[in-house]
């Protein structure tokens, strides 16, 4: 069986991220890259939460 869950960096939620976020007081002013993008959805976490000036970057392979 191959995907993300398979992976040992794979959370089900992006709480951790969110976490952080909160904590640094990041706000609708401030920018977010979020790298790799993934399942764990922290992009459409955040934009759910507020407008912010958003970049999912996924990873080129090979």
């Amino acid at each position: 069986m191959h995907g993300d869950a398979t992976r040992s960096w794979f959370k089900e939620g992006p709480a951790f991220s969110l976490d952080m976020f909160e904590k640094s007081a990041v706000t609708t002013k401030d920018s977010v890259i979020d790298i790799g993008g993934g399942a764990a959805a922290l992009a459409g976490e955040l934009l759910a939460r507020a407008p912010l000036s958003l970049s999912c970057e996924l990873p080129r392979l090979g």
